[in-house]
C-alpha cells in the first residue's frame, strides 16, 4: 500500500460484503457486472470510487447486445489439453523469473509426455471445478529502484513475481478471449496493449513521426505563402 492509503475495503482485516467470497458477494458481483445494482448497494462503495466500479459494467458489442457469459463458449470450462499446453509453451519466452516454488517455463517444457498431461490436468482443474490453488495466492515482491543509486523507498517500483504454473493457467485461455473480443468488436487492431506482438511503443513512434511529418509540411506551407506575398 502507498503511504496514506486507507484499506476501505477491509473491514477487520477481511474483505467487506460485496467483495468476500459469499453468495451475497457474488450476487453483488454480478449485479454490478449487470447494471443492477440499487442505491443500498451502492451506498458500500465510497463516493468517489462509484464511477470506477462503473467501468466494471458489461460492455456491449458491435451490434448493440451486451456480452454474456454464453459468447465465451467454453473458455472458462473444458480442460487443458495437451495439445494446448505445447502451443502455449513453444510460443512464450522461456528462463524468466519463477515464484516461490522456484518452478520455469523451462522445467514444464523438458518434461516427458505424460508428465505434461499431468502438468495439463492440474491446470484444468480451476476450469473445470472453480477452485484455485492457495499457494497460488503467494508472490514474491521485488522493489526495484526507479532511480539508480536511490535508496528512498518512495522511489521505488514493485516487480511482481507470480507462480509460472498459475501465469500458464490464465495465459493459455487468454489468445480465446482476445479473439472473441475481436469477432464482437469489443477491441481492433489500435489497441496495442491488448494484443500479442504489438507493443505501446508503436503509436507512439507514430505519433512522432506524425509529428514530424506535420511539422515539415507546416514549414513548407510557410515557406510557399511567403513566396505568394513575395509575388503579388
Amino acid at each position: 500500500m502507498g503511504k496514506g492509503r486507507h484499506r476501505w475495503y477491509l473491514k477487520k482485516h477481511k474483505p467487506i460484503a460485496p467483495f468476500a467470497n459469499t453468495e451475497y458477494g457474488k450476487q453483488w458481483r454480478k449485479d454490478l457486472q449487470n447494471g443492477h445494482l440499487n442505491r443500498k448497494q451502492w451506498q458500500q462503495i465510497p463516493q468517489e470510487l462509484r464511477q470506477v466500479f462503473q467501468c466494471a459494467k458489461a460492455c456491449k458489442n458491435k451490434t448493440g447486445q451486451t456480452m454474456k457469459a454464453e459468447m465465451y463458449g467454453n473458455i472458462f470450462t473444458s480442460e487443458i489439453s495437451l495439445e494446448e499446453l505445447d502451443k502455449y509453451i513453444a510460443r512464450i519466452k522461456k528462463n524468466t523469473a519463477p515464484g516461490m516454488s522456484g518452478i520455469r517455463v523451462d522445467h514444464i517444457a523438458a518434461l516427458p509426455d505424460n508428465l505434461r498431461k499431468a502438468i495439463a490436468k492440474l491446470l484444468s482443474i480451476p476450469y473445470t471445478t472453480g477452485m484455485g490453488y492457495s499457494a497460488w495466492k503467494e508472490e514474491i515482491v521485488n522493489w526495484t529502484p526507479k532511480e539508480d543509486g536511490n535508496p528512498d523507498i518512495n522511489k521505488r517500483r514493485p516487480l511482481m513475481y507470480y507462480e509460472v504454473l498459475r501465469k500458464m493457467c490464465i495465459g493459455m485461455r487468454v489468445r480465446r478471449v482476445l479473439n472473441v473480443w475481436r469477432k464482437n468488436g469489443i477491441i481492433d487492431e489500435n489497441n496495442y496493449a491488448f494484443l500479442t506482438g504489438k507493443s505501446t511503443m508503436q503509436p507512439l513512434m507514430i505519433k512522432k513521426n506524425d509529428t514530424r511529418r506535420s511539422g515539415k509540411m507546416e514549414k513548407e506551407t510557410n515557406f510557399n505563402r511567403r513566396r505568394f506575398l513575395k509575388s503579388v
